[in-house]
């Protein structure tokens, strides 16, 4: 009689969720996966300098000094401190380290699915795991490159480079960054019904819609915001780096409209990334209420069970 075996339910189950929609979504979750894997790889292996900029001096005010000039025995070439803007990025620099195997991206790659496949097994073909693997990844790589981004990377660049080194600098990162949280995004929205978790503290629309704005603010950086705001600051190097004091007197108007339409541009494109953050951190906090539902329910499903067992085993003995 006890040997039994009660069916075993699925306590992540929804009946806003069922079977047929996560079979649906996985097109939509593997083309998604695609993209946040192809974004990722560009984002750690591609040059910071691709493309040779529209100019290469920095200012004066924020160049640093290098060291007086020594040339070494084995005939590598070093920089003086003559050597500023152009001439110090086209002089060829020796080769610091040869790369670990492990610090190779196929490498890195690999270990981690082999990781994977090794502590998944058969659960890694279930389409109910694999979607909350995913969609849990989504949220933590989209979160966390947000705020490395806008509270750490920035900033520290921002004090540790010169003015116009940093804003090269940042030209070749924001693309990629703005391509990896749109990645992410897709991501979170293809896997949501597949993943079948309970309604959190808001509903299933105003969560969905959520993700729909951080999307859409995304994307708005990535296609106008910021390649307007790259646009106008390179116009801006040129003027500042021209060398004839007559040149830069005759574009001053230009200059100055410059600057304001960069102010307006370089706003807008904070504050937006701003607004995209705040709702991708409420749709955070919606999740972690729905992961806790569950928990609830599952412990509650537990004791109610082993009440069950124990009346069961008192009214046999008796």
């Amino acid at each position: 009689k006890f040997s039994q075996k009660k069916p075993q339910t699925n306590i992540c189950a929804h009946p806003r969720a069922p079977e047929r929609d996560g079979m649906r979504s996985l097109p939509f979750l593997f083309c998604s996966v695609l993209a946040v894997s192809r974004h990722t790889v560009e984002c750690f292996s591609s040059p910071l300098f691709l493309s040779k900029p529209r100019s290469r001096t920095h200012q004066p005010s924020r160049i640093r000094h290098l060291p007086p000039s020594v040339q070494p025995a084995d005939g590598v070439h070093t920089l003086s401190a003559a050597q500023t803007g152009s001439e110090v990025e086209s002089s060829p620099s020796p080769k610091w380290v040869t790369p670990a195997v492990h610090n190779k991206m196929g490498v890195r790659v690999l270990t981690i699915l082999s990781a994977l496949v090794l502590i998944g097994g058969k659960d890694l073909f279930k389409v109910g795991t694999t979607s909350i693997f995913t969609h849990l990844l989504g949220v933590s790589l989209y979160l966390g490159v947000n705020f490395y981004t806008t509270f750490v990377l920035g900033i520290t660049l921002f004090k540790n480079l010169p003015v116009q080194m940093f804003g090269r600098l940042q030209s070749k990162l924001f693309p990629m960054y703005f391509q990896l949280l749109s990645g992410c995004l897709v991501v979170l929205l293809s896997s949501r019904k597949a993943v079948g978790l309970p309604a959190g503290i808001l509903s299933d629309v105003s969560s969905r819609n959520l993700l729909i704005v951080s999307l859409v603010c995304t994307l708005l950086n990535l296609f106008y915001l910021e390649p307007a705001t790259t646009t106008n600051m390179f116009r801006r190097y040129e003027i500042e780096n021209m060398k004839d004091a007559t040149d830069r007197s005759a574009n001053a108007g230009e200059y100055k409209k410059l600057r304001k339409s960069f102010a307006f541009l370089h706003g807008m494109s904070s504050f937006v990334n701003l607004l995209a953050l705040v709702a991708g951190t409420v749709y955070a906090w919606d999740l972690s209420t729905s992961i806790a539902k569950v928990i609830e329910a599952a412990a509650v499903g537990s004791a109610v069970a082993s009440e069950a067992g124990v009346s069961a085993a008192v009214a046999v003995m008796s």
